[in-house]
């Protein structure tokens, strides 16, 4: 028995610059020869895009105080909170700033509760967001766009999003491919451009289980086993997550318990059933 140390990719940290080559930069060439030079124009897929509507900033405040590091309460709390769809309809939470297409000048107080402590909600109004901010436009626009896919069900691995509904199979190879899309946005002379390509995540078809006796079978030795998938990504069947290979715990067995957050031991088989039974 083995199992697997795993934790879930981290979010690129490329920035814009990176994400796409500069097509601006590279709009017009020069081709220079010893008698002559000519001019190039190069075009790209990338498209201007502006919202229809100007996007509104609110500063949030939570009272009392949360302790640091806890923005996932703070999302709780804004679900919670069943007010704030009557102040600002639909809105986007990030880093302490609600957005939204809805001007309230006002103040808005909410009250929102969360394991059982009232907490009380203030939003001040920021301003309005524009293009000029740089980097929290930029931000700002990247989280709509993965907000989108999300929305649409498309499943995100590394900074790219796929759709699995429509994988295809190629069983004489082993192999599935899943269909999906790479986003970038630019920003050049006061505009904002969105580039989307076609990209294809290509998937193994057998088990990570059947990949490890077919090393075993190879190389035999377990240091090199850890040391060949360490960095692999594995895919859970039954939600389609992915997740990155750190190391292999030879020792524990699947029916060996830890310790979750409310002090209750559980297996590692009797989580696995869970969410399998789950997702049936």
């Amino acid at each position: 028995f083995f199992f697997l140390m795993i934790r879930r990719p981290p979010r690129s940290t490329q920035s814009r610059s990176s994400a796409a080559s500069d097509v601006y930069k590279r709009q017009i060439y020069i081709m220079e020869t010893e008698k002559q030079s000519r001019r190039l124009i190069v075009r790209s897929n990338y498209f201007a895009f502006k919202p229809r509507n100007e996007i509104q900033k609110y500063i949030l405040d939570v009272q009392p105080p949360l302790p640091a590091g806890k923005m996932q309460m703070v999302h709780r709390l804004l679900r919670n909170a069943p007010d704030i769809k009557n102040h600002l309809q639909t809105y986007m939470f990030l880093n302490y700033v609600v957005y939204s297409t809805q001007f309230v000048e006002e103040n808005i107080e909410l009250k929102s509760e969360l394991e059982n402590v009232q907490y009380t909600l203030i939003l001040k109004h920021g301003g309005t967001l524009t293009i000029e901010d740089d980097r929290e436009y930029i931000n700002f626009m990247g989280r709509f766009f993965k907000m989108i896919q999300g929305k649409n069900k498309l499943q995100q691995i590394g900074r790219k999003y796929f759709d699995p509904t429509r994988s295809q199979d190629f069983k004489d190879i082993n192999l599935e491919v899943w269909p999906g899309f790479a986003t970038s946005l630019n920003q050049y002379r006061n505009e904002l451009y969105i580039n989307i390509d076609c990209s294809f995540k290509v998937i193994r078809q057998e088990t990570f289980y059947e990949h490890l006796q077919k090393l075993n079978r190879r190389v035999g030795d377990r240091e090199k086993i850890e040391d060949e998938v360490r960095g692999m990504t594995v895919m859970t069947v039954y939600n389609k997550r992915m997740y990155r290979v750190d190391g292999i715990d030879f020792e524990t067995t699947p029916s060996a318990k830890f310790t979750l957050k409310d002090g209750t031991q559980i297996s590692f088989l009797a989580v696995s059933y869970t969410h399998l039974r789950a997702h049936e």
